[in-house]
């Protein structure tokens, strides 16, 4: 089991590798543990930019986090949906407001069997209006219509007041949230990087 925050290049060869030739066999696990930040958010990026400069195809992104900042974890949806790799993300414990969202962005959107799911509307966390819904809640709504078929009442149900909605994981694999219910998968040959949240 590797760890570390560098990939490895692939091997020198003496003929030409064909682009399918050349895609390394290994299986990159990047570990995001931790508030959704600017920073974090900016460094799970990079190394996921390394991972597709170095021919790494399989990734996936293992998430614990309660929310955070909705911009930042926004970028990183949209990030992960266009970097031309597929990633797959995972849940290994609390997955709640804009993480949610980060998780969405995953082909494959697996989670852990003691692990929970919250979603709520955004919020402004200063000012006057601070504690009522805010207008980056258009955001999220975007997201899950982009990768879910949910009706308008769902939601209204769990975006349209700040207070946090539990979802059970029956109802998470109903609503297409997630895909598998499997236990924590990491294999002695992977590449484990731990994603740093400044």
């Amino acid at each position: 089991m590797r760890h570390g925050t560098q990939q490895e290049r692939p091997p020198e060869t003496s003929g030409r590798l064909s682009s399918s030739q050349a895609r390394k066999e290994v299986r990159t696990s990047l570990i995001y543990h931790g508030p959704i930040t600017a920073a974090g958010a900016r460094n799970a990026e990079v190394l996921l930019t390394d991972a597709f400069k170095n021919n790494i195809t399989d990734v996936t992104l293992h998430i614990c986090s309660k929310g955070g900042d909705v911009s930042a974890g926004v970028g990183l949806y949209n990030f992960v949906k266009m970097i031309p790799i597929d990633v797959d993300t995972h849940c290994f414990g609390l997955c709640g407001s804009i993480a949610v969202s980060v998780f969405l962005a995953g082909r494959k959107r697996s989670t852990v069997p003691a692990s929970r799911f919250v979603l709520h509307a955004a919020s402004h966390t200063d000012g006057p209006k601070k504690g009522e819904v805010s207008e980056d809640t258009i955001l999220l709504s975007q997201i899950v219509r982009e990768n879910l078929t949910w009706d308008s009442k769902n939601e209204k149900f769990y975006f349209g007041s700040t207070v946090e909605k539990n979802i059970p994981l029956t109802v998470a694999m109903q609503l297409g949230i997630v895909h598998e219910i499997k236990p924590y998968d990491i294999k002695e040959s992977d590449e484990i990087i731990n994603v740093s949240i400044p």
